[in-house]
């Protein structure tokens, strides 16, 4: 029964740490909020085939000239060891936050005269699988708001 009040008193009062109070919040500080405080829906969209030396502000004009809402800097993905652990290799692969989509995008665009491709979680494409070769649709639907 002790751990259930100092679990209560936790979250009524907060928690003092050197002096400066710590108050416990339910909303996650990390997502994204609009002006009316409710949470904004986004998306991690992936780009591959563009060279490491390609610049993220060719990436950055093309993608938003195709309408998308970048709510993050383009930053490059890096590589993990077996491990789990990030490494200080890059994987080539870049990866923006954008807006959900309420429309489907093309997956292949044109970056600095370099064809690169699009990833993002809600993309529905067609598949060709290696081993039986049947065509089959990977992702979610997107849902049209």
């Amino acid at each position: 029964m002790g751990q259930r009040l100092v679990f209560i008193k936790l979250l009524s009062k907060g928690l003092t740490i050197n002096g400066i109070n710590m108050e416990v919040s339910s909303p996650n500080p990390l997502l994204l909020r609009g002006s009316d405080g409710k949470e904004v829906p986004t998306t991690k969209l992936l780009t591959s085939d563009i060279p490491i030396s390609g610049t993220n502000e060719a990436l950055e004009a093309v993608l938003v000239k195709k309408g998308l809402t970048l709510r993050s800097k383009i930053k490059m993905e890096g590589i993990r060891d077996p491990q789990g652990n990030l490494t200080e290799w890059l994987s080539g692969r870049r990866f923006v936050w954008i807006d959900v989509l309420k429309t489907n995008i093309e997956q292949n665009i044109i970056v600095s005269q370099i064809k690169a491709r699009l990833f993002h979680k809600e993309m529905v494409t067609e598949m060709t699988c290696r081993w039986c070769l049947k065509k089959r649709l990977i992702g979610q639907k997107l849902q049209i708001r």
